[in-house]
């Protein structure tokens, strides 16, 4: 048993440092590119989406997430680990979440489910045909 929780606690570390790792290379491209500060309200928009990213990603990189919730989507074969903060992070180069938002829907997962055998249900609300449930730590 010893061994196993040594190699979860790895297991954890590795993604934390990832997920880190993956934060400060995001920032640095979205630092590379100058603030806009033109009268095209386009440009003005992109630009304020682009601070926001950079002001979240700054903020969370002590501590990306709080939080993990493993699911098991109905169907699938393997639960599936949602990391859960302060601020939501995908990858730089595509639209994978590495940190969900603790005000995104999915989270609600996260804070209403109270353990034990209940199963907790979530219904996408962009994919009416996705349920997920958890029981014990999965489904």
């Amino acid at each position: 048993m010893e061994s196993g929780l040594q190699s979860a606690y790895q297991e954890e570390l590795n993604r934390l440092e990832q997920t880190i790792e993956e934060m400060n290379r995001h920032l640095a491209e979205l630092q590379k590119i100058p603030a806009y500060t033109g009268p095209d309200p386009t440009e003005q928009v992109l630009e304020s989406i682009r601070e926001n990213k950079r002001r979240n990603l700054a903020q969370a990189g002590p501590e990306p997430y709080f939080g993990r919730l493993d699911f098991q989507e109905d169907g699938k074969p393997e639960p599936t680990p949602l990391y859960i903060g302060k601020f939501g992070v995908e990858k730089a180069d595509s639209p994978e979440l590495l940190v969900v938002d603790w005000r995104a829907p999915v989270a609600s997962l996260f804070y209403s489910f109270t353990g034990g055998t209940d199963k907790a249900a979530y219904i996408s609300p962009t994919e009416r045909s996705k349920v997920w449930s958890i029981s014990n730590g999965t489904s």
